[in-house]
């Protein structure tokens, strides 16, 4: 069984710098393997960003943009433990396959981030329910992240 640990967040932006020193002394503490941060609202590059929040050199990244002043996704690891690659990135999902360096196993896991807009979120549900169709490989895990309580009636999916 593969163990790791995730830490999945939505840290609300990342363009204040303190906040970033807030989210390292969590990566140290908390010695996670794969981080998921919604509502990252970054754009472009990002490297030395993602230093100042896991300053290790081993860290990998995969990003979903901002959508206008709005969203973004962010997932990090530690390459040595982990072979990441991106499988799909929608207008509010992102999902990536790990693989451990270590043993013969492998999990999905998607980033969410779900605006308050219902039409908007219904769109969410439907990005998610393509990959749930689509793509039944193996297990899948969510960070997830919602504007809102759901609405009674998508608590069917």
């Amino acid at each position: 069984m593969m163990q790791f640990k995730l830490v999945s967040w939505n840290v609300r932006g990342l363009n204040n710098r303190d906040k970033r020193r807030v989210i390292k002394n969590i990566v140290g503490d908390w010695k996670a393997d794969i981080i998921c941060l919604q509502e990252t609202k970054l754009q472009g590059d990002i490297t030395e960003l993602v230093r100042q929040i896991w300053g290790d050199r081993w860290v990998k990244m995969a990003c979903l943009e901002l959508s206008g002043t709005r969203g973004g996704i962010m997932m990090l690891w530690d390459s040595r433990i982990r072979k990441g690659e991106v499988l799909e990135t929608g207008t509010y999902t992102l999902t990536c396959k790990f693989e451990s360096q270590l043993q013969d196993i492998s999990c999905h896991m998607t980033g969410v981030y779900a605006p308050n807009c219902y039409v908007e979120r219904r769109l969410v549900w439907e990005e998610i329910g393509y990959w749930r169709i689509n793509r039944r490989s193996v297990g899948n895990m969510w960070g997830f992240q919602c504007g809102k309580i759901c609405f009674r009636k998508e608590k069917l999916y």
